[in-house]
């Protein structure tokens, strides 16, 4: 099986049947594979980040399928959803998502506590996760002492302690100038030779340039 990711004309509506309906994803088809870095770009509105929470479980289409390393993610009930969002898919976001007033260790090991993995084991994985990022040495930080590049480091850290298949980002360096920004992508470069899948929305053709493919949506439709 070489795709990780399948829609077959794929749709959301959004407010269905009511004054203020809005068509979100209209009839998209789409395939990733295993190991694959790609950006989904288009403009405010087009329907990239509706296609990064269905791809993660976050929402469910209106109509079509959704293919999920061979299997139909409609027949999935709550608690395997539950699962796959803990364990196959890694969360990054552009406003990184961390608790302020807790250290870097402690934000690291949130999705540890909601999977299956033993506490005692939890130590090796988040050290190991942040090592990947360059933050081993910085464990007992508290994030609110952090700049945007680190908390963002600290973010992906997080969403890859589980060791997900797949890592989803968000417009991962909107919030960050250039420089930074550019560091970032060499994280999820890293990452993605390691073998994970990553996903990213941008709206940055230069951030996006750096991904294998990119699909471009627009008005609801890959349009390239």
């Amino acid at each position: 099986m070489d795709n990780i990711i399948e829609f077959i004309n794929l749709g959301k509506v959004y407010n269905q049947n009511k004054p203020n309906e809005v068509h979100a994803l209209k009839n998209v088809s789409l395939k990733i594979k295993f190991g694959e870095m790609c950006a989904i770009c288009g403009t405010s509105g087009a329907g990239k980040t509706t296609l990064l929470n269905i791809i993660g479980c976050l929402d469910s289409p209106t109509d079509g399928k959704y293919i999920l390393q061979g299997e139909d993610v409609a027949k999935f009930g709550d608690r395997k959803l539950a699962a796959l969002r803990n364990k196959c898919f890694g969360y990054v976001l552009q406003d990184y998502g961390l608790i302020e007033n807790r250290t870097i260790y402690e934000n690291v090991k949130v999705p540890l506590v909601f999977s299956n993995v033993k506490s005692k084991d939890f130590r090796a994985k988040i050290w190991h996760s942040l090592k990947t990022v360059g933050l081993e040495n910085l464990e007992k930080r508290s994030v609110s002492e952090l700049s945007g590049g680190q908390a963002q480091r600290v973010a992906i850290a997080r969403a890859l302690v589980n060791s997900p298949d797949t890592l989803l980002a968000d417009e991962p360096t909107g919030a960050l100038d250039t420089a930074i920004g550019s560091s970032i992508m060499d994280y999820f470069q890293k990452i993605n030779e390691m073998g994970t899948t990553v996903i990213i929305v941008t709206h940055n053709e230069k951030i996006a340039a750096r991904c294998q493919r990119i699909i471009h949506i627009e008005n609801g439709e890959i349009v390239d």
